[in-house]
């Protein structure tokens, strides 16, 4: 799942909280991307994060935007411009 252009200036929240659910028998493995306006196409030059949604179950991944502020390596990530959040399989 692709979210292009967000609303782009998250500067002024402190979390981003996506309710998540996973009706299937098994753990769902899921990355999570952020990417600002000056990103490179790099992967160390966005948020990254993977996780498993338990199965049959309902969960709120919370996420510290400080964390995201700062995932870029060698500068911070432009809070006021973010351009895509995508959401996808990871198989991990």
């Amino acid at each position: 799942m692709t979210l292009e252009e967000p609303v782009a200036d998250w500067r002024g929240f402190h979390e981003l909280s996506l309710d998540l659910g996973n009706s299937s028998e098994a753990s769902l493995p899921l990355g999570l991307r952020i990417n600002d306006r000056a990103h490179t196409g790099a992967y160390e030059d966005r948020f990254n994060t993977h996780f498993q949604l338990p199965p049959r179950a309902r969960t709120t991944l919370h996420i510290p935007l400080n964390e995201v502020a700062h995932a870029p390596r060698g500068r911070p990530m432009d809070m006021t411009h973010i351009t895509q959040l995508i959401l996808f399989g990871s198989g991990r």
